[in-house]
């Protein structure tokens, strides 16, 4: 509330300058004001206040910041911390958090394991683009592509992101669920030689998830073979991460078909993390 012009005088008078007749209304502490003819721009009681104030002047009125109540919501608050806590431990291990982006092509959905029968479920209606016409079910093609893009910067590469992946539902309405995802892409160099790409071990990027399991206190996971891995995986290096019956990710080697259309030694180590 404006603390200007506190006296009823004072306020009369600046309605009076403007060609109002004031008169006091049977409410107590109301005035009953009739606006001149000619001033057609008094229509609602701010119109008053506008001019009364205007005619103390803008420059008088005392700076005062309004009390506000923060009330944070603390399940989001949590949420936060948590992609924090994760990311944090990834970026210790030496990955680099990049961002990619939530759409991608019909060739990236490819490289995925959703079943092409529920492709259509994930197109947009109207892309912008053919290279931005799904919704990604996972996060390794815009890794994949970031480390292409990258190699010429020079190895080593360890990229990581974290985000939503859309899953087609049939249970829901929409029939698309979202999940968050940490995934990453590694790729290391030959001793003494920075600037040539060697095929990164296998294990070492395992080692690299154990430390990352024990880092968040999971100690009760295991490995095995996948069922149905998709075509990004070099099909006798890849196994499914999974804790007390339930999968908790993949890793493994970049197929050797894939690593040489993106121009990548064949045993780039990936995995993704649901």
């Amino acid at each position: 509330r404006l603390e200007v012009a506190r006296e009823n005088a004072s306020r009369r008078k600046a309605l009076t300058a403007m060609g109002c007749t004031v008169a006091l209304s049977s409410r107590q502490g109301v005035w009953r004001v009739t606006v001149p003819t000619y001033r057609r721009d008094l229509t609602i009681p701010e119109d008053l206040v506008e001019e009364i104030v205007r005619l103390f002047g803008y420059e008088n009125i005392p700076s005062a910041m309004p009390e506000v109540v923060l009330a944070s919501d603390r399940s989001a608050e949590a949420a936060n911390n948590w992609e924090g806590v994760l990311v944090e431990a990834m970026r210790g291990l030496g990955f680099d958090e990049i961002m990619t982006y939530s759409l991608i092509s019909e060739n990236a959905l490819n490289l995925t394991a959703l079943p092409a029968a529920d492709w259509p479920k994930l197109k947009l209606r109207n892309p912008l683009s053919r290279q931005r016409s799904y919704l990604r079910p996972s996060l390794l093609p815009g890794l994949l592509a970031a480390l292409a893009a990258n190699l010429r910067h020079g190895p080593p590469l360890f990229l990581m992101g974290f985000g939503r992946i859309f899953l087609p539902d049939r249970s829901s309405e929409p029939a698309i669920k979202e999940e968050q995802h940490l995934a990453g892409v590694a790729l290391d160099t030959a001793p003494g030689r920075s600037f040539h790409p060697r095929a990164t071990e296998f294990y070492t990027v395992q080692g690299l998830i154990e430390a990352f399991f024990e880092r968040l206190g999971i100690s009760d996971h295991g490995y095995d073979r996948p069922n149905n891995p998709s075509r990004m995986w070099h099909p006798g290096r890849v196994a499914a991460i999974s804790s007390a019956g339930n999968l908790l990710g993949t890793l493994g080697e970049l197929a050797p078909d894939l690593a040489h259309d993106l121009k990548l030694p064949g045993r780039t180590v990936l995995f993704e993390l649901n």
